[in-house]
C-alpha cells in the first residue's frame, strides 16, 4: 500500500553518481538535490477502474535535501500524452527537510479509500487525472505551462526542469513517454503506485533505476 504520511525521521539521503561510459544516455542536466517526485498513483479519478483503492489520483514529493525548501513560484506538471497540454499544478509554502508533500488529483467516490491527510501539511488538490499506463511528470521552477514535451528528449536538459518522471511503453493506442531520464519508468496498473526507492532518497537520474513498481 503507498506511503503517504509524513516519516518521522529520514536518513541521510542517498546520493548516487552516475559515471559517464561511451554509449550511455546523459542524466538530465538539472539534478535536484533536494525536491524529487518520489510517488505517482493513477487509479482513482478513472471512473473505470474498479480494482483501484483510493479515491484521488495523486503525485507525492519528497524533500531529500538537509534544509527546508521554499515552493514558492514552483509547479508540478503533467502531460499524458505526446500531443496533450501540461496540467500545471502551482506550489506554495515551505516543505521541511525529509517532508512530503501530497498533491491530489482527480476523484471517484467508488474508490473504498480517501486519501489521509498529511501532517502537518494538507492535501494540495488539483485537476490531475493521471494514466498510468504511460505518461510524465515535471517539478518546475515557474508555474507557466512547459513548452517542451512533442519531441523525443526536448524536456531533458530544460533549466526550469528541476526532477523529470516519464513512464510507460506504447499501447491503448498512445505511443511510448518520448521524455523520461536516461530510461523510462515501467507503466503501472490502476491498484499499483510508481515510487522512488529508498522513501524517495535515491536519485541517479534513471527513471528505470530509480522507480518501481509496488
Amino acid at each position: 500500500m503507498p506511503r503517504l504520511f509524513l516519516a518521522a525521521a529520514v536518513g541521510a539521503a542517498l546520493t548516487l553518481l552516475l559515471i559517464a561510459t561511451p554509449g550511455a544516455p546523459p542524466p538530465v542536466a538539472a539534478s535536484s538535490s533536494d525536491i524529487v517526485i518520489s510517488q505517482i498513483y493513477g487509479g482513482g479519478g478513472r471512473s473505470t477502474a474498479a480494482s483501484s483503492t483510493y479515491r484521488n489520483d495523486y503525485v507525492e514529493l519528497f524533500n531529500r535535501g538537509s534544509a527546508s525548501v521554499d515552493l514558492t513560484s514552483r509547479s508540478a506538471q503533467y502531460q499524458a500524452t505526446t500531443n496533450s497540454p501540461w496540467t500545471v499544478v502551482n506550489l506554495s509554502g515551505v516543505l521541511p527537510a525529509g517532508g512530503y508533500l501530497l498533491i491530489a488529483g482527480e476523484t471517484s467516490t467508488a474508490r473504498p479509500f480517501p486519501l489521509p491527510p498529511l501532517v502537518p501539511s494538507p492535501d494540495l488538490p488539483s485537476s490531475l487525472q493521471i494514466n498510468p499506463g504511460r505518461g510524465k511528470v515535471a517539478l518546475v521552477t515557474g508555474q507557466l505551462a512547459l513548452g517542451c514535451g512533442q519531441a523525443a528528449g526536448d524536456c531533458i536538459g530544460n533549466p526550469l526542469v528541476r526532477d523529470f518522471v516519464g513512464w510507460g511503453e506504447a499501447g491503448e493506442g498512445q505511443p511510448a513517454a518520448n521524455n523520461y531520464e536516461a530510461s523510462r519508468a515501467p507503466g503501472f496498473e490502476v491498484n499499483q503506485v510508481l515510487m522512488r526507492a529508498a522513501a524517495g532518497c535515491t536519485d541517479s537520474d534513471n527513471n528505470l533505476a530509480d522507480f518501481s513498481v509496488t
